[in-house]
This record gives C-alpha cells, structure tokens and sequence, in this order.
C-alpha cells in the first residue's frame, strides 16, 4: 500500500506545484477568467423571452418588440441590499451588449480553462497509474523505505523496512511483544537504520497487518514471517531481535532456519520456561484456591499461547551464533512493587518470582556458547521504550560479532 500512497503525493505535486510554474497560459486565462467573472457578476442582466449568445442577436434584439418590464439585478458589495431596477430601452439596449461580450469572452475562456484542466487532470491520473502498477517506481523516492502489505496465504501481513543494504551486513528484523505492532520500535528502528538494513512487521491482527484464520502457534507465524521476508525480497542472513514474546519467537525462527539466522538480541524476552516453573512455585494449598482459566497463559492476540510454548520447549533451541540478552533492572522491592496495596498470593511470592525471573533470564544468557547478558538498569519491560540506545548498541554488536569469528561477546 505504501506506493499507492507516494503515487498520490507524487500526483499532488503535479497538480499543486511545479506543474502550475511551469504553464504560464494556464495562470494567465485563469487570472482572465477570474476577471470576466467579477465583471459578470457586477451586472447580471435578464430579459423575459430573450436568450444573447453572439452578436448577430443584437441585429436581432431591434426587430422585436419591446418586453414589458425588464429587470436588471445589480449586485451591491458591503451592506447595501440587492436592488431591481426598471431601466429604459437605451439602458435595455446598452446592458445586454455589454451582457452579449462579456458572454462570448466568458464561454471562451471556459473552453480553454476546460481544455487546459483536461490535459492537466489527464496527466496526473496516468502518473498515478504508472506509480500503482510498478511499486518498485514508486519507491524511487525513497529506495531504501518500505511499507508494504503483503499476502503470505490467504492473508496479509504489514512489514516496514529502512536503512540501505550493506554488503557483508546481515539484514536486522525486528518481533514485537505480545499484543504489540510494529510501532513499539519507534525509537529503535530509525536509529539503526543508519549502520543497516532493518525490517519490522505486524503479527497477524496487530497493527495493519489481516487476522489469520484460527488456530495458530508461534510456529505457524515463524513460517509466514518467513515467506513474508521471501516475497517482499528480503534475503538472509538475518540478524534478528525480539522483545517479551517476539523473542520466543524467533528463537523458534532460528531453530527453523538456522542457515538464515546469524543472531539474536533478546529484549527482556519470554521463557518458555516460565509458566511451568511458576506453576511449580505455587503451593498446593494455594494452588487449590485458584481458578483452572487463571492458570492459563494469556496474551492479547489470537496466538494459541498455550501451544506456542510446547512448541518452544520441544525445540529447546540451543547455539553457537552471537547472543546478547538484554534483562529489565531486579525490583527493589518486589512485594510492593508486583502487589502494591494487596496481598501476595501465598508467603514470599513476589521474592521467589522475581527470583525465577532473573534465573530464567540467566538461562537464556546461557543457550549460545557466545552470549552476552546485559542488565538495563533503568529500564522495565520495555526496553525498547525506556533505554532505547541499549538495543541499538546490542544489535551493532552482535552485527560485528558476525563478522568476526574469533571473538566471542562473553569476552568483551
């Protein structure tokens, strides 16, 4: 959709811009127009039975009888009301010459204008045509945007990409949270575009992108981001980051593609550990009191969450390529911060889930022989919001990680 969008900037620039500097006729007959228009308006007058559209009916006008009453409206600027006049046969006479030639001069300028605006109009929809047919034109603009909408089977998904293609660069994609579009890589996205080419995109309901027909896992959105990359002409290898439940997935990703994936950077991402070792937690007799729906994993998409996870765990993906692992700074306080002003599910709760929090992210740090795990101490959950720069910085260097094999990033 993005080239359908520049056709129409590109279009109103010919209409509205240079197109009008560069016809000095058109200004010129409409300043002409707008002239005989005043004049026209200034006296309008009508005569019962009697219709002037050239001069050979002004020979006309003096064989016919004289009309019975002939009202001449003229218009009075300010506060002064229209009058009607009756004016005498000379006035008559003098009115509608004047009314004849301003008549002709007015049709003439109307049939050129018309032609004109024809042409004018002609041009710009055959420009906006050539824009539509061929995206690739409508990129020139901007070679290294794009914004697209496209169908991977069935249904559509919205990728966003900028930043040139450098030779020996691997290409960065960009996984959301859950429930989250494209959008939450605002502050990232722009930034490292300026070292490399860098993509983001919907997940199926988010943002712009369609709704996937029900059931589908993780597995099934790794699959389609997969042919979404294939078509929009997006070639591995790939450096990819992922935030909260983005980074599950493109953990799975890389355990599908492993020749296509030279990278992750994981922003204080899901373990699909978690929920079963927080289920574990939980005291029997606490556990009792809790409703079977609450003991669910839920997200605000239409991903299967429960069968996302299994998926993940069955792959239990594991690694040699450069890793960083980005983690939100440890609650000070955990009690009051995870149940500010109410009571802990069961004695010490919020210690031993942030305690859990921390060792799952520690065990993430560890599913690459070359990791880097990195705590942003100013930031919550999203990162990518709060320390942006920490992302941009992780993703440079797992860029240059790739490149250089003799390095390991625990190392530096």
């Amino acid at each position: 959709m993005g080239h359908y969008q520049s056709a129409w900037r590109i279009s109103g620039k010919l209409l509205h811009g240079p197109f009008f500097a560069m016809n000095p006729l058109l200004c010129r007959v409409e300043e002409d127009q707008a002239v005989a228009r005043r004049r026209v308006c200034d006296v309008d007058t009508f005569i019962e039975g009697v219709t002037m559209k050239s001069q050979s009916n002004q020979a006309r006008l003096a064989q016919m009888p004289r009309p019975r009453v002939v009202e001449s409206h003229v218009r009075h600027y300010g506060d002064t009301p229209r009058d009607k006049l009756v004016v005498s046969e000379r006035r008559q006479q003098r009115l509608v010459a004047t009314s004849v030639t301003l008549h002709e001069t007015s049709s003439w300028h109307l049939r050129t204008l018309s032609k004109c605006r024809l042409v004018r109009f002609s041009l710009a929809i055959a420009v906006a045509l050539m824009f539509m047919a061929t995206p690739a034109l409508a990129q020139s603009a901007r070679p290294d945007k794009m914004d697209e909408m496209i169908d991977v089977g069935g249904y559509r998904l919205h990728i966003v990409c900028e930043g040139q293609v450098v030779k020996g660069v691997p290409i960065v994609i960009l996984d959301s949270g859950g429930g989250s579009s494209s959008s939450s890589w605002r502050l990232v996205q722009p930034e490292v575009a300026k070292f490399a080419r860098v993509c983001s995109y919907d997940r199926p309901g988010l943002g712009r992108s369609e709704r996937k027909p029900k059931p589908y896992t993780s597995l099934d959105v790794m699959k389609d981001l997969h042919t979404l990359l294939a078509k929009a002409g997006i070639s591995g290898p790939y450096v990819m980051a992922g935030h909260s439940l983005g980074g599950m997935n493109i953990r799975i990703f890389a355990k599908l593609y492993p020749k296509e994936v030279s990278g992750l950077v994981l922003v204080d991402s899901f373990s699909e550990d978690e929920h079963p070792r927080t289920i574990a937690l939980i005291p029997p007799e606490a556990l009792k009191k809790i409703p079977p729906e609450h003991l669910k994993p839920m997200i605000r998409e239409d991903l299967d969450l429960e069968a996302s996870i299994k998926q993940s765990l069955a792959d239990n993906w594991r690694a040699n390529i450069p890793l960083i692992v980005l983690t939100r700074a440890p609650l000070k306080n955990p009690r009051e911060e995870m149940y500010p002003g109410g009571s802990e599910p069961f004695p010490g709760a919020a210690e031993k889930f942030e305690q859990l929090r921390i060792d799952l992210q520690n065990d993430l740090a560890r599913r690459s022989t070359n990791s880097k795990h990195v705590i942003a101490e100013k930031s919550g959950h999203n990162i990518q919001l709060d320390q942006p720069e920490l992302i941009v910085e992780s993703i440079r260097r797992v860029i240059a990680a790739t490149g250089n094999k003799d390095k390991n990033l625990s190392q530096q």
